[in-house]
């Protein structure tokens, strides 16, 4: 069984038309007052799956992508569906498991059973299931309301695990306009022996008080593997690689001719590595879709975040390398608007070339005739920000992969290559929010200066068309290889704050709010030029700290990075495509452990030395504040502070001035002092205050820490 885990609700991705759009919203209801968690007013929440695809054609190197948008209404955002689930949230979230499984019989349908785990504190929830599928059985669940994109289905509030069992058609089909005609063919396809499909998903919306979010996993029945987004049903071998701070998961179905799946994760591999544009997922998911007696309509599919297939025909000797500009797209995570939705083909097409260029796949002249493509007189009314002018599908593949080589270009030029377009990619990859012409533009100006921004003006806001460049041009601006940047963690934590200042050594840390973790990260500089990198720390999502400078070829430095913790939660930090799992969590409560008092037996107005050792037997930093008592007073009060494990003995000094046995206490633990009567006594016992009174207490200034030790 395959399985892979993840959140529904899902993430902004980019995608021509949004691969997901994510729409925040909180229904608060009427009330004058903050309440209490346990009686505060339910909020509304939903999310929506995403349903969106780019499409590569082999037959004659052209790319379509088709993409359908998709909303979402909650009150949190989490991982999409092909990453693992990290839920960053207090609350237990909604379990959701999708099963897949071929249908006895049928080879044009299969099966999806939907089960849920709902927390305690959701009060009603409802589903909506893909237009395509057909509903076999419910348990748990009624169906709501009918819809043209999908039906609705309640779940009763029964049983706090309801299920559905769906039947959805394997085969799907799509157009692809080429030049003067369209072409219909398969993207998704069941036969005898093995079925290639796309997994469902699902809008939910649900009413908790708590609860903002549904963390869901993917996984086959029988033989099978998933990326959550695409799955194969049906025998197959895998192949796996580490490259670029990625895991490359390559599917090889037993019917597929796939000649050389070590030189497809080679290839693959060796892109992970160079592309600097940033946007790594921590996991890419590859099928070699078997080819023979299918008629498909594309070349290729990438879905979700990193899920792809690929024919198994499909070349990588050819600057319209399939496997890369599928992988590309992979590291493409902005949402365009529809001036900027050429620059997705575009730049995956561009890179698919210059990748297998870089890696002697193909030679210049194949390179430069793959670009001259742009040129030809169907494109030369199209302006790219406007793709109401486009003839047809292959404008921003064909023109659009010229003008991004001429930007590249004229960027190196500008730079003296430390810069590059990657650098626009990786902006854009950080923009929060729709990417625009103008964002794209203010891209190119912060990259190599607004000169240079000046030819996106003309060649993306007009019909104007560039010439690709030669051989002599590409070597002295291009070189060998360009400055390409890895980033990785060093190894090893530092943790500071007011607790410890130690270093672990671990893939994941515990700290308390209020704690900064800092940590070393690598740049190597693998290209062939110097360059100007920039390593960034990213916690929750987001850049939270960052160095740049400037490294020669071959080179490498480090460079310290760190963030302050300031809320409980889960975390990961993560540098290139290394990661730190951090958990911060409330401080934990240390013990007394022990208490001794010296000595036992003293005279009136006698010291009595009192020690009270505190222990953290919890895996996080602690905090108390300690008091030693005797009797009714207090003797002494510090705050303390301990390490994970870590123990602090703490002494006070006592004296008494009437004789009693006298009660010392620190925490749950006490000790006794006796206080002998003086045999001669210069005035009468009723001078005296009696046992339990007239306790003198002074704190020793000295604090001496036993039993340091880091669990």
């Amino acid at each position: 069984m395959s399985t892979v885990a993840g959140s529904l609700t899902p993430s902004a991705r980019h995608v021509p038309a949004a691969r997901t759009l994510v729409l925040v919203c909180l229904v608060v209801l009427a009330g004058v007052a903050p309440v209490s968690a346990a009686a505060a007013a339910p909020a509304t929440h939903a999310s929506a799956a995403s349903s969106s695809t780019h499409a590569s054609t082999s037959s004659t190197s052209l790319s379509t992508h088709a993409s359908t948008l998709s909303t979402s209404l909650s009150t949190h955002t989490s991982k999409s569906s092909t990453s693992a689930a990290t839920s960053t949230d207090a609350a237990e979230a909604i379990q959701r498991t999708v099963v897949l499984d071929r249908t006895p019989g049928d080879t044009e349908r299969f099966r999806a059973r939907v089960e849920h785990r709902i927390p305690a504190d959701v009060e009603s929830l409802s589903l909506q299931v893909p237009a395509r599928a057909t509903v076999v059985r419910t348990d748990g669940f009624r169906k709501d309301r009918e819809a043209d994109d999908g039906d609705w289905y309640e779940w009763t509030g029964g049983s706090r695990s309801p299920s559905l069992v769906l039947s959805l058609p394997s085969d799907e089909r799509t157009t692809v306009r080429r030049a003067a005609q369209d072409e219909s063919g398969l993207t998704f396809v069941e036969t005898e022996g093995w079925a290639l499909v796309r997994v469902p998903g699902f809008s939910t919306r649900w009413r908790s008080i708590h609860t903002g979010s549904v963390d869901t996993s993917v996984s086959v029945d029988g033989s099978g593997a998933t990326g959550g987004a695409i799955a194969f049903l049906g025998e197959y071998t895998e192949r796996r690689r580490e490259a670029g701070g990625q895991t490359l998961r390559l599917i090889v179905p037993a019917a597929a001719d796939l000649d050389a799946p070590g030189t497809v994760l080679d290839t693959v591999g060796k892109a992970a590595e160079t592309l600097d544009v940033g946007a790594r997922d921590e996991r890419v998911f590859m099928i070699a879709a078997p080819t023979d007696g299918v008629d498909w309509a594309v070349g290729g599919i990438q879905t979700g975040d990193a899920d792809m297939w690929v024919r198994d025909s499909a070349s990588l000797d050819d600057p319209d390398s399939i496997w890369l500009h599928e992988y590309v797209h992979t590291r493409q995570n902005y949402r365009p608007a529809a001036s900027a939705q050429w620059t997705v083909e575009a730049t995956a097409d561009y890179y698919a070339a210059l990748l297998a260029l870089r890696q002697d796949r193909i030679d210049f002249r194949q390179f430069r005739l793959f670009l001259a493509r742009g040129q030809e007189p169907r494109y030369a009314d199209a302006v790219l920000a406007d793709p109401g002018t486009w003839s047809n599908d292959a404008v921003p593949y064909r023109k659009g992969a010229l003008v991004a080589g001429d930007l590249d270009r004229r960027i190196r030029e500008a730079t003296d290559s430390r810069g590059s377009l990657a650098g626009v990619v990786r902006r854009l990859n950080r923009h929060d929010g729709e990417v625009t012409a103008a964002i794209v533009r203010a891209a190119v100006a912060d990259v190599a200066g607004d000169a240079t921004a000046s030819a996106t003006d003309r060649y993306v806001e007009t019909e104007a068309t560039p010439s690709p460049w030669d051989a002599e041009t590409h070597s002295a601006v291009f070189g060998t290889v360009p400055a390409a940047f890895v980033y990785r963690l060093a190894g090893g934590a530092t943790v500071a704050g007011p607790y410890r200042n130690a270093t672990l050594d671990a893939s994941s840390v515990s700290v308390v709010p209020g704690e900064r973790v800092a940590v070393n990260a690598t740049v190597e500089n693998t290209g062939g030029s110097a360059g100007t990198y920039n390593a960034t720390l990213v916690a929750g999502g987001r850049v939270v700290d960052a160095r740049n400078g400037t490294l020669p070829a071959g080179e490498s430095t480090t460079v310290a990075l760190a963030h302050r913790f300031v809320e409980p939660g889960e975390y990961t930090l993560s540098v290139g495509g290394d990661t730190l799992r951090v958990t911060a969590r409330e401080p934990a409560s240390p013990s007394v452990t022990d208490l001794s008092v010296s000595p036992r037996a003293v005279s009136p107005g006698e010291n009595v030395t009192v020690s009270a050792t505190v222990r953290n037997d919890a895996d996080s930093p602690g905090e108390r504040n300690l008091t030693i008592t005797a009797g009714e007073r207090t003797v002494a009060t510090r705050p303390v502070r301990l390490d994970a494990g870590e123990s602090l003995t703490v002494t006070a000094t006592v004296s008494f001035d009437a004789p009693g046995e006298y009660t010392v206490a620190a925490g749950d633990a006490s000790a006794t002092v006796s206080v002998r009567a003086p045999t001669t006594r210069e005035t009468d016992a009723s001078a005296g205050s009696g046992p339990g009174f007239g306790v003198a207490a002074t704190l020793v200034a000295g604090v001496l820490a036993l039993g340091l030790r880091r669990l």
